[in-house]
């Protein structure tokens, strides 16, 4: 599973941005978006939101419990439409 800062310079990358232009968009430093890519900043939440909402991400939190379901269920595709949650997961569907 990718860390985050290998999602960060992959959506990046993908969106054709240099770490400079991200950090425009994300009102930081370039420096941070470099040292942040490789791995030695430790960025607050409210930063890091910045620069994922710049790259058209979410920055979720879950629950370690939830997370090898959480991931199955972004990379499932479509498939996932098929099967409520928890038949599919194990994870409980919104109750109203």
């Amino acid at each position: 599973m990718e860390t985050i800062p290998e999602q960060i310079k992959r959506a990046r990358t993908k969106a054709g941005l240099t770490q400079a232009e991200l950090a425009i968009l994300a009102g930081v430093t370039q420096n941070n978006i470099s040292r942040l890519e490789h791995g030695k900043l430790d960025m607050r939440l409210s930063k890091l939101d910045k620069i994922a909402a710049a790259l058209q991400l979410e920055l979720i939190v879950s629950p370690l419990y939830y997370h090898t379901q959480v991931y199955s269920l972004i990379h499932a595709g479509d498939e996932a439409d098929d099967l409520s949650l928890m038949d599919k997961y194990g994870v409980p569907d919104d109750e109203d």
